[in-house]
C-alpha cells in the first residue's frame, strides 16, 4: 500500500491548502489543476526572500510544473488525503487484521540502505523497536510518502525479521549502469549509476556482474544468466547475492519477480510499448517504461511515439516524422538524427517491445 506519511507532508499540506482554495470554484478537472498552478506561481514568483517558506513554496511550484496534471489532482486536489505518522497507519492496520512485513523497497528498508549518514544514532534511538526504527527514519528523512507491504497479521510471525540475500536468487535484475571508459583499465573497472555515483568492484564477480547488467539493460538477467558461475561455487553465489542486496539498497539496481524483455531500436518496425504511446498521444512530459519507471519525454519523442504501432518500417517513420517535423514550432532538425536517437533513447528507457 501506498500511502503519505508526517511530518514529510505536513509541508505538503500547505501546498494543498493553497491549491484547494484557489481552485474552489473551478468547475472541471482541468480548470482545477490550472488554478492550482497559477496559484503557485503567482505566490512563488512574488517571494523572493531565501526565508523557509518561501523555498517551500518556489521549490514546490517548479516541481508541480512539471508533474502530469493527474498527478496534481490526486495529490493536491482530491477531496480526501490523510497522511498519517508511520505508528497510526500501522495501528490502523492492525484494525483490519493486518500486519507490516516490511517497506515495500529494499532502499527504504533499513536505515543502513535509506539514511546511512544517521544510521547509527537511528538505531540508538529505536532501541531495540523495529516500529520505533521506522518512525525514525521519518523523522530523520522527512521524506513525504511510504510503500508498505501487508500481510494478515497471523503470518506475521513467519516473515523473517532480517532481509536474507540468498532469497534474491529467483529474481530477476536490471541496473541502469555504464562502464566509464575514460578512467577504467585492465586491473580496474569504473562504472557510473544513473545519478552519476562511482562503482568499483573490488572482486572479480562483482566486476563480470556490473559488465553484464550494462550490457542487458533495460532488460533483465535471472540470476542463473547474470551468474552462471554461482552454479558449481557456493561462495560465488553468497558473494554475487550480497553485492546485489547492496546494489538494491543503494537504489542502483532493480529486482523483479517476472523478466523483462525490452524491443531494440535498431528493428525492422520498432514498436512503442502501447501505455508509452498512452502517455506520448496525451502530451505528458514523461511516459510509463516497463520497468514501471517515469521516462522524460524530449519533444522529438512525443512526435515519434504514438507513431510506433509496429507496422511502419523505418522509411515510413522517416517519412511521417519529417512531416511532422515541417508542421511543427517547437521541435526541429534532421529527420534522420532525429529518428535514430530517439528510438536509442526510447530502447534504452524500456519503451519500446
Amino acid at each position: 500500500i501506498s500511502y503519505n506519511v508526517f511530518p514529510g507532508w505536513h509541508m505538503r499540506r500547505i501546498i494543498r491548502d493553497i491549491c484547494l482554495f484557489h481552485a474552489r470554484n473551478a468547475t472541471t478537472s482541468k480548470e482545477q489543476v490550472e488554478a492550482a498552478r497559477k496559484a503557485l506561481n503567482e505566490i512563488a514568483v512574488a517571494l523572493n526572500g531565501a526565508s523557509p517558506y518561501a523555498m517551500l513554496l518556489r521549490n514546490e511550484a517548479q516541481r508541480l510544473a512539471k508533474q502530469p496534471a493527474g498527478y496534481v489532482l490526486g495529490e493536491f486536489l482530491a477531496p480526501n488525503n490523510a497522511p498519517s505518522y508511520y505508528g497510526e497507519f500501522a495501528e490502523r492496520a492492525a484494525k483490519a487484521g493486518l500486519s507490516i512485513a516490511c517497506d515495500g523497497e529494499v532502499a527504504t528498508a533499513l536505515p543502513e540502505f535509506f539514511f546511512p549518514s544517521a544510521a547509527t544514532k537511528i538505531n540508538a534511538m529505536a532501541g531495540n523497536d523495529a516500529a520505533a526504527v521506522q518512525q525514525y527514519i521519518d523523522f530523520f528523512s522527512g521524506r513525504p510518502f511510504r510503500r508498505s507491504l501487508l500481510v494478515h497479521a497471523e503470518r506475521a510471525p513467519k516473515v523473517a525479521p532480517t532481509i536474507n540475500p540468498l532469497r534474491l536468487r529467483s529474481l530477476h535484475f536490471a541496473a541502469n549502469i555504464r562502464k566509464d571508459t575514460a578512467r577504467s583499465s585492465n586491473e580496474k573497472l569504473i562504472f557510473l549509476d544513473e545519478r552519476g555515483r562511482t562503482m568499483t568492484p573490488k572482486e572479480p564477480i562483482a566486476a563480470l556482474m556490473l559488465d553484464r547488467l550494462a550490457a542487458a539493460y533495460p532488460s533483465t538477467l535471472a540470476f542463473n544468466e547474470l551468474v552462471p558461475e554461482a552454479a558449481q561455487n557456493k561462495e560465488t553465489a553468497i558473494n554475487a547475492l550480497t553485492s546485489l542486496l547492496g546494489m538494491l539498497g543503494r537504489e542502483q539496481a532493480t529486482a523483479s519477480a517476472v523478466p523483462l524483455r525490452v524491443g531494440r531500436g535498431d528493428g525492422d518496425k520498432p514498436c512503442a510499448w502501447p501505455i508509452a504511446r498512452i502517455d506520448a498521444i496525451a502530451r505528458q512530459p514523461w511516459a510509463t517504461g516497463q520497468h514501471h519507471q517515469p521516462v522524460k519525454l524530449p519533444p522529438q519523442a512525443s512526435f515519434l511515439l504514438p507513431v510506433l504501432d509496429g507496422k511502419r518500417d523505418r522509411a515510413a517513420l522517416l517519412k511521417t516524422l519529417s512531416e511532422l517535423l515541417a508542421r511543427s514550432k517547437t521541435a526541429q532538425g534532421d529527420p534522420a538524427a532525429i529518428l535514430n536517437a530517439t528510438l536509442a533513447y526510447a530502447a534504452r528507457n524500456g519503451l519500446l517491445v
